[in-house]
């Protein structure tokens, strides 16, 4: 109110004023008469007009056009007249495809804006409908239906130039494709409202646009960027005529109701290029993929990330035919879960970025892509975990490298790696993971990964067979499919050990690799005890272990494998072992340690002042025994000490204290071994050769006995004797003595038969009458052979009685010969 009386007073008293005044109510009248004149004149001339309108926009488009219907309305857009079309459709003359297919479209315009050179628009609306550009796979093209027909040079001078000052689209999918060149963009634009403005050669537009995104493939072959994305804006876009340019300055971008701003420019003169740049914070990683081409997406997958990142993006290329874009991208984000194949990551914080042209000097591609993360930190359960650089690169066969490192405790390592055999018990490790190879879950991955693990006062317990490995020091190392660990340290009980790992062909755990892992571990112990390992004849024991990570799981099954499915070389060395009573010098084994067997190849030591080689192989049968075949060849052993190391080897007819002498002897023996290493009774069976020489029987007892019958003046306490001789033949609980000589400084004798630790035994003693003659003192005893003549001989015949013991009386009639010759013709 205040303003009108204002306006009401500078009425009144400014004469200039009131001159403006009326000469603009004048233009506005004469205005409105001329549109009365003019609206008079269309409504009697309207089928004429109309008919004119599609006559110009046929002789002006190479198209084919139809409109269903046409409109001219003079005061529905006071101030302004409009075009009204509807169902408009312009189509190519080859495929029919309709260039432009539109619902309706209207044109507004002043009536003084179409007088003179310059046409001034002032909007069109394009409402309901498609404009879809294509060019076909042999290079046609339908843009030419827009370029115009051509005139007479005449008219082309005398053409007046067009311009549109509003445009504004509503429900209009745009679609362009080149086929020969595999580019297509779909937008679904929901609504714009353009603003154009004109300054010398450069046209300004304010364009507000909702629009949806099917996709912008610059190369079909690798996917298309920006897949079902809706983006809202205001831009404002710089088009310079001059040098065919159009450019933006940061505009604000809702994509997918996520905020980002963007500025770009496009250069449309040969040679055309572009450059976008795009910046972002909190952008899920989900999201952040979906903006990438399918493949990429696809290959990306593989690593996921649970918190939003920030993003700055570049984008910039060429826009010619099969090129790609080079993408830029850097980003940060902090204590997120990263997930991959192999394993998953938590509070993780680093920054990254991604490239598709790793090397300048090489096309922007796939192939030359990578994806670097920068100062990892992040964490694997409770163990912390530090990298520089985690790099994937190659992403159509994505190759990662990466070095993480951490300081923990063998319980959380426990803890993640879940392992069934090995099981980390108490210490300090020192963790350093290196990779470099293909982005894949399988364990052939092992090909290329390092573990460096380096313990400090560790306990470590292999469960399987219940050992316990404490005070363990050392480092061991994965490397290029190997295992390596030199001058590892440990005890087993009062064991202690040095220890040299190498272990080959760890891949061949992998499914898709055949074969079987190889591990060679060289030990050197002071002194075993090998009472301290009889756990490795028991059944192999697994505790199920759940791990709380399922990606790693499947990897640390197959670390598992190694363990109780590879093969296990074990080499020796100790400088002393012992078992029991038994006590060996210089021992030196090579063992082999397969999934339900075990071998000893070659052991040598030193036992009762000569020495032992010893071959076997125990086969895992049952959870209550194994097989076991042995092989030994055993020289110049003291038979004293080697009876009483062996607790008489389980037989009670000659004991360590009736012995005296050298033995030698070849043993191939197979028997029965319970879960504790014991031998189980009557499961022998093999041959027995032996020597023993310089030998003496001390107080024996069967030849105490024989004084019953003859030679009552001797002295029988320690009889002297020449090299004894025989193999003995075991089966069960027996042991068969082929005839064995016996030349004493005493007697001569003759011994056969059988010798049983179940009451079968039965043993003939050919003692010759030729031992009446008197000795002399130096007499030495030699061997005449087992079938050297005798003479004349009184036979013995030993038997157990009725409560076990052995007896022995005459056999007058020889019958125990009588009984072995009938046994043999028999079994002929």
């Amino acid at each position: 109110m205040k303003l009108i009386k204002q306006l009401g007073t500078l009425y009144r008293t400014n004469k200039l004023v009131r001159i403006f005044i009326y000469a603009g109510l004048i233009l506005i009248s004469l205005y409105l008469l001329l549109l009365i004149i003019v609206s008079i004149y269309i409504n009697a001339n309207k089928a004429k007009f109309i008919t004119q309108v599609n006559e110009q926009i046929k002789n002006n488009i190479q198209g084919n056009v139809t409109i269903k219907n046409a409109d001219i309305a003079v005061w529905r857009s006071f101030p302004r007249i409009a075009v009204v079309l509807q169902n408009i459709s312009i189509t190519d003359s080859v495929y029919h495809i309709p260039f432009l297919q539109m619902k309706q479209v209207d044109v507004r315009f002043g009536l003084l804006n179409i007088i003179g050179k310059k046409i001034r628009i002032g909007s069109v609306r394009l409402k309901d409908g498609q404009i879809h550009i294509f060019t076909d796979a042999a290079g046609y093209n339908n843009t030419y239906v827009v370029k115009g027909k051509p005139k007479p040079v005449q008219d082309t001078l005398n053409k007046k130039s067009l311009f549109i000052k509003n445009l504004e689209l509503e429900n209009v999918k745009v679609v362009s494709e080149h086929r020969q060149r595999h580019k297509r963009f779909e937008i679904k634009i929901r609504d714009l409202n353009a603003d154009i403005q004109q300054k010398d050669s450069v046209y300004i537009f304010k364009i507000k646009e909702n629009c949806f995104i099917k996709g912008l493939g610059f190369n079909l072959e690798k996917g298309s960027y920006l897949n079902n994305q809706t983006l809202e804006a205001t831009w404002r876009v710089l088009y310079n005529m001059a040098d065919r340019s159009i450019s933006f300055d940061d505009t604000k971008v809702q994509m997918n109701e996520h905020l980002f701003s963007i500025k770009g420019s496009f250069w449309l003169k040969d040679p055309t290029h572009f450059s976008l740049h795009v910046n972002t914070k909190n952008l899920s990683y989900k999201q952040a993929l979906q903006l990438m081409p399918q493949n990429v997406q696809g290959k990306l997958s593989n690593i996921q990330l649970s918190k939003p990142v920030n993003i700055v993006a570049d984008v910039a290329g060429p826009m010619g035919y099969k090129t790609i874009p080079a993408v830029n991208v850097q980003w940060s984000t902090s204590l997120t879960e990263l997930a991959t194949p192999v394993t998953t990551l938590d509070s993780c914080s680093f920054s990254g970025s991604f490239t598709n042209q790793k090397e300048k000097k090489l096309p922007v591609s796939n192939e030359n892509s990578s994806v670097v993360l920068n100062s990892f930190i992040g964490t694997w359960g409770d163990i912390a975990l530090t990298g520089e650089n985690i790099i994937v690169t190659n992403l159509t066969n994505p190759l990662i490298q990466f070095q993480l490192q951490s300081q923990c405790t063998f319980q959380q390592l426990d803890d993640k790696l879940a392992l069934k055999t090995i099981h980390f018990l108490d210490g300090k490790a020192q963790l350093l993971l290196q990779y470099n190879g293909a982005l894949i879950p399988d364990p052939a991955l092992l090909n290329k990964l390092e573990v460096d693990l380096k313990m400090q006062n560790g306990t470590v317990e292999y469960e399987p067979r219940s050992l316990v490995f404490t005070n363990c020091n050392g480092e061991i190392v994965f490397s290029e499919n190997k295992l390596l660990a030199n001058n590892l340290q440990c005890d087993v009980k009062k064991n202690h050990f040095v220890v040299n790992i190498e272990g080959n062909d760890l891949s061949k755990l992998s499914s898709s690799v055949s074969g079987k892992a190889d591990i060679v571990c060289s030990v050197f112990t002071p002194s075993l005890n090998l009472a301290d390992f009889t756990g490795v004849f028991s059944s192999k024991k697994y505790v199920k272990r759940k791990s709380d990570n399922k990606q790693f799981a499947s990897s640390a099954f197959q670390i598992d494998k190694i363990l109780a499915q590879g093969s296990l070389q074990l080499n020796l060395k100790a400088n002393q072992i012992q078992l029991n009573k038994f006590d060996a010098r210089n021992a030196q084994a090579q063992l082999l340690f397969e999934e339900n067997s075990w071998q000893i190849q070659q052991a040598f030591l030193q036992h009762a002042n000569g020495s032992m080689n010893v071959s076997a192989k125990i086969l895992e049968t049952s959870a209550d025994y194994r097989d076991a075949t042995v092989k030994a060849d055993i020289k110049n052993i003291d038979a004293r000490k080697f009876f009483y190391a062996f607790n008489n080897f389980g037989q009670r007819g000659i004991e360590y204290q009736n012995l005296q002498g050298i033995v030698n002897s070849n043993a191939n023996i197979a028997v029965k071994i319970s879960s504790k290493g014991s031998v189980l009774p009557g499961t022998m069976q093999g041959t027995v050769d032996f020597s023993l020489k310089n030998g003496a029987l001390i107080n024996f007892e069967p030849i105490q006995k024989i004084k019953k019958y003859a030679f009552k003046n001797k002295d029988l306490t320690r009889v002297e004797f020449a090299e004894l001789k025989d193999r003995f033949d075991i089966n069960g609980y027996d042991i068969t003595i082929n005839r064995m000589e016996i030349q004493s400084s005493v007697l001569t004798l003759y011994v056969e038969g059988v010798y049983s630790l179940k009451n079968n035994t039965d043993i003939s003693i050919q003692v010759p009458l030729s031992n009446m003659q008197k000795k002399e003192e130096d007499f030495k005893p030699a061997n005449a052979g087992v079938n050297a003549r005798a003479g004349p001989s009184i036979y013995l015949r030993a038997r157990p009685d009725k409560n076990g013991d052995i007896k022995i009386g005459l056999d007058l009639f020889k019958k125990f010969k009588k009984e072995k010759s009938g046994k043999s013709e028999k079994n002929k």
